[in-house]
Protein backbone atom coordinates (compact mmCIF):
# COMPACT_ATOMS: atom_id res chain seq x y z
CA UNK A 1 0.00 0.00 0.00
CA UNK A 2 2.74 2.34 0.90
CA UNK A 3 4.37 0.94 -2.68
CA UNK A 4 0.92 1.95 -4.25
CA UNK A 5 1.22 5.58 -2.64
CA UNK A 6 4.87 6.29 -3.29
CA UNK A 7 4.35 5.44 -7.42
CA UNK A 8 1.07 7.80 -7.51
CA UNK A 9 2.97 10.55 -5.67
CA UNK A 10 5.82 10.27 -8.07
CA UNK A 11 3.71 10.27 -11.26
CA UNK A 12 1.43 13.30 -9.89
CA UNK A 13 4.95 14.95 -9.15
CA UNK A 14 6.43 14.00 -12.67
CA UNK A 15 2.93 15.08 -14.36
CA UNK A 16 3.26 18.37 -12.54
CA UNK A 17 6.75 19.03 -13.99
CA UNK A 18 5.83 18.28 -17.53
CA UNK A 19 3.92 20.59 -19.50
CA UNK A 20 2.80 19.40 -23.09
CA UNK A 21 2.37 22.65 -24.85
CA UNK A 22 1.08 22.10 -28.02
CA UNK A 23 4.06 23.74 -29.85
CA UNK A 24 6.09 21.21 -27.51
CA UNK A 25 5.59 18.02 -29.91
CA UNK A 26 6.73 20.62 -32.80
CA UNK A 27 10.13 21.23 -31.00
CA UNK A 28 11.50 17.77 -30.25
CA UNK A 29 14.82 16.78 -31.15
CA UNK A 30 17.32 14.77 -30.94
CA UNK A 31 20.59 14.87 -29.21
CA UNK A 32 23.58 12.78 -30.38
CA UNK A 33 26.95 12.98 -28.60
CA UNK A 34 30.03 12.20 -31.00
CA UNK A 35 33.60 10.87 -29.36
CA UNK A 36 36.71 12.03 -31.69
CA UNK A 37 37.04 8.26 -32.93
CA UNK A 38 33.35 8.09 -33.97
CA UNK A 39 34.29 11.20 -35.85
CA UNK A 40 37.21 10.03 -37.67
CA UNK A 41 35.65 6.66 -38.87
CA UNK A 42 32.48 9.12 -39.88
CA UNK A 43 34.84 11.05 -41.91
CA UNK A 44 36.35 7.76 -43.80
CA UNK A 45 33.46 6.32 -44.93
CA UNK A 46 32.19 9.86 -46.19
CA UNK A 47 35.51 10.25 -47.89
CA UNK A 48 34.94 6.43 -49.43
CA UNK A 49 31.07 7.30 -50.16
CA UNK A 50 32.45 10.53 -51.67
CA UNK A 51 34.58 8.73 -54.37
CA UNK A 52 32.14 6.62 -55.25
CA UNK A 53 28.92 8.86 -56.21
CA UNK A 54 31.74 11.01 -58.25
CA UNK A 55 33.10 7.58 -60.06
CA UNK A 56 29.21 7.13 -61.08
CA UNK A 57 27.79 9.84 -61.23
CA UNK A 58 26.75 11.26 -64.81
CA UNK A 59 26.20 14.96 -65.58
CA UNK A 60 23.94 16.55 -68.33
CA UNK A 61 24.73 18.39 -71.01
CA UNK A 62 24.58 22.24 -70.33
CA UNK A 63 23.89 23.67 -73.97
CA UNK A 64 22.65 27.53 -74.93
CA UNK A 65 22.33 30.33 -77.13
CA UNK A 66 22.84 33.96 -76.61
CA UNK A 67 22.09 37.03 -78.62
CA UNK A 68 25.02 39.39 -79.44
CA UNK A 69 24.58 42.63 -81.07
CA UNK A 70 25.54 42.99 -84.15
CA UNK A 71 26.68 39.15 -84.57
CA UNK A 72 23.57 37.17 -84.30
CA UNK A 73 23.68 34.25 -82.00
CA UNK A 74 26.49 32.64 -80.19
CA UNK A 75 25.94 29.30 -79.14
CA UNK A 76 27.54 27.38 -76.59
CA UNK A 77 27.85 23.53 -74.87
CA UNK A 78 29.51 21.50 -72.31
CA UNK A 79 28.94 17.71 -73.58
CA UNK A 80 29.98 14.02 -72.53
CA UNK A 81 30.91 15.86 -69.26
CA UNK A 82 32.85 13.12 -66.77
CA UNK A 83 34.95 12.48 -63.42
CA UNK A 84 37.88 10.40 -64.05
CA UNK A 85 40.27 9.48 -61.31
CA UNK A 86 38.56 10.91 -58.18
CA UNK A 87 40.98 10.11 -55.17
CA UNK A 88 41.17 11.85 -51.70
CA UNK A 89 44.48 11.27 -50.32
CA UNK A 90 44.14 12.11 -46.45
CA UNK A 91 41.16 13.79 -44.87
CA UNK A 92 40.87 14.38 -40.94
CA UNK A 93 38.97 15.75 -38.33
CA UNK A 94 40.16 17.90 -35.02
CA UNK A 95 37.91 18.80 -32.57
CA UNK A 96 39.34 22.38 -30.42
CA UNK A 97 37.09 23.31 -27.87
CA UNK A 98 34.08 24.13 -29.71
CA UNK A 99 35.27 24.18 -32.99
CA UNK A 100 35.70 21.26 -35.57
CA UNK A 101 38.24 21.34 -38.25
CA UNK A 102 38.35 19.24 -40.78
CA UNK A 103 40.99 19.08 -43.09
CA UNK A 104 40.91 17.47 -46.58
CA UNK A 105 44.42 17.12 -48.30
CA UNK A 106 45.39 16.22 -52.05
CA UNK A 107 42.14 15.60 -53.52
CA UNK A 108 43.05 15.03 -57.32
CA UNK A 109 40.16 14.93 -60.06
CA UNK A 110 40.40 14.56 -63.82
CA UNK A 111 37.15 16.84 -65.67
CA UNK A 112 36.49 15.52 -68.98
CA UNK A 113 34.17 16.76 -71.91
CA UNK A 114 33.56 18.37 -74.93
CA UNK A 115 33.21 21.88 -75.57
CA UNK A 116 31.53 23.50 -78.22
CA UNK A 117 30.90 27.18 -79.45
CA UNK A 118 30.20 29.09 -82.79
CA UNK A 119 27.76 31.30 -84.94
CA UNK A 120 23.98 30.69 -85.56
CA UNK A 121 23.44 33.03 -88.18
CA UNK A 122 20.35 33.43 -90.73
CA UNK A 123 19.56 31.20 -93.07
CA UNK A 124 20.32 27.76 -91.18
CA UNK A 125 24.45 29.26 -91.47
CA UNK A 126 25.53 27.39 -88.54
CA UNK A 127 29.56 27.39 -87.53
CA UNK A 128 30.38 25.52 -85.25
CA UNK A 129 33.64 24.52 -83.47
CA UNK A 130 34.39 21.28 -80.90
CA UNK A 131 36.82 21.11 -78.78
CA UNK A 132 37.71 18.01 -76.44
CA UNK A 133 38.68 19.24 -72.80
CA UNK A 134 40.21 17.94 -70.13
CA UNK A 135 40.92 19.59 -66.29
CA UNK A 136 43.51 18.21 -63.91
CA UNK A 137 43.51 19.10 -60.90
CA UNK A 138 44.82 18.59 -57.34
CA UNK A 139 43.51 20.56 -54.19
CA UNK A 140 43.85 20.89 -50.52
CA UNK A 141 40.22 22.08 -48.70
CA UNK A 142 40.43 23.33 -44.79
CA UNK A 143 37.55 24.52 -42.74
CA UNK A 144 36.93 25.28 -39.15
CA UNK A 145 33.26 25.57 -38.02
CA UNK A 146 31.93 25.74 -34.85
CA UNK A 147 28.53 24.40 -33.76
CA UNK A 148 25.93 26.65 -32.21
CA UNK A 149 22.36 26.63 -30.41
CA UNK A 150 20.28 29.22 -31.75
CA UNK A 151 16.74 29.84 -31.84
CA UNK A 152 15.83 26.39 -30.81
CA UNK A 153 18.50 24.91 -33.60
CA UNK A 154 21.85 23.36 -34.17
CA UNK A 155 23.78 26.22 -36.81
CA UNK A 156 26.80 25.44 -37.88
CA UNK A 157 29.10 28.74 -38.22
CA UNK A 158 32.06 28.39 -40.80
CA UNK A 159 34.62 30.92 -39.70
CA UNK A 160 37.30 29.98 -42.43
CA UNK A 161 37.79 27.91 -45.46
CA UNK A 162 41.00 27.59 -47.67
CA UNK A 163 41.03 26.19 -50.77
CA UNK A 164 44.61 25.51 -52.01
CA UNK A 165 45.12 24.50 -55.73
CA UNK A 166 48.24 22.87 -56.14
CA UNK A 167 47.66 21.79 -59.62
CA UNK A 168 45.39 23.14 -62.28
CA UNK A 169 45.55 22.10 -65.69
CA UNK A 170 43.73 22.49 -69.02
CA UNK A 171 44.15 20.68 -72.03
CA UNK A 172 42.19 21.33 -74.91
CA UNK A 173 42.75 18.85 -77.56
CA UNK A 174 41.75 19.83 -81.35
CA UNK A 175 39.04 21.45 -83.40
CA UNK A 176 36.68 18.13 -84.65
Amino acid sequence: MLRALVVLAALGSTSLACTFEPSSFNNAGLVVRITKPAALELNQQTTQVVQAAFHHATYPNITGEKTMKFLGKVAYGLTNIHIDDLSIENSEVDFKGDTINIDIQNVSASFKGTLSYGYVGAWWLKLIHLIDFEIESSIDLQIKSKLTCEKEHVAVVTSDCCLTFHKLILHLQGDK
